[in-house]
């Protein structure tokens, strides 16, 4: 999880997963990649739990002509 200790000039509501997510999804559909990777994204395989942003993303990349996996 990023935190203030880890990124101290950057304000706190930026390192929130929703504000986090929005940004990412807003690159990947301007740059339109044809192959992404996504390290260090926190989910599990089963795909549960609130905390579950490998779930959220796949969703998104699903509505975007994206399928893939998780590797662990």
């Amino acid at each position: 999880l990023a935190s203030c200790e880890q990124f101290p000039s950057t304000e706190p509501s930026n390192l929130a997963w929703a504000a986090r997510r929005a940004l990412v999804e807003k690159e990947i559909a301007y740059h339109q990649p044809t192959i992404l990777c996504v390290q260090e994204l926190q989910g599990t395989q089963a795909g549960a739990g609130a905390d579950d942003h490998h779930h959220e993303l796949r969703a998104f990349l699903a509505t975007h002509g994206y399928a893939g996996r998780r590797v662990t």
